[in-house]
């Protein structure tokens, strides 16, 4: 494998097949706004993966709400499911760049209110349903740390559509 890699590389004198300094280099300019719009999918994606997650498992995030707020089940369920329903639309907006910065806003106030209701609950770290029963997420340190990276990419976000706000971002 080894061999074939530096097969590639060389060019049959035993050259550089190809000079590193010919590569044009990107500027900053050129960059951030695609690490934006990756940042932008990523956000967007565990967005709409959690949306439909939950949408397909609720319990878990039904019996968090009910436990937080003492609503009753039905209650409870019927807010589980339209937050899973806002999750996916969020979701899917910040992937087709579309409402940026409305949609970017709203995802770091949910971001930064579940973070805080997850706060309250350290001591007695309870099943979030997150992502509802695909994985076994819980309201502890682990919990708090996703919020708070997904929160940093949401403001990252937000940031920047602030600044662009003449249009769809590439």
């Amino acid at each position: 494998m080894a061999f074939v890699l530096v097969m590639l590389l060389l060019d049959g004198m035993g050259r550089p097949a190809f000079e590193w300094r010919k590569i044009p280099a990107m500027s900053k300019a050129a960059i951030i706004p695609w690490a934006v719009v990756v940042v932008r999918t990523a956000v967007g994606l565990v967005f709409l993966a959690s949306g439909v997650l939950k949408l397909l498992s609720p319990d878990a995030a039904t019996a968090l709400l009910d436990h937080l707020f003492s609503l009753g089940l039905p209650i409870s369920h019927t807010l589980t499911l339209l937050l899973s329903l806002t999750e996916c639309a969020a979701g899917g907006l910040l992937m087709a760049g579309k409402y940026v910065p409305a949609v970017a806003f709203a995802s770091c106030m949910f971001l930064l209110g579940s973070t805080v209701v997850g706060m309250t609950q350290l001591s007695d770290p309870l099943p979030c349903g997150c992502f509802g029963s695909a994985t076994e997420s819980r309201t502890d340190e682990y919990f708090l740390i996703r919020n708070m990276v997904l929160l940093a990419f949401a403001s990252v976000v937000l940031w920047n559509s602030r600044r662009n706000t003449g249009g769809d971002q590439p």
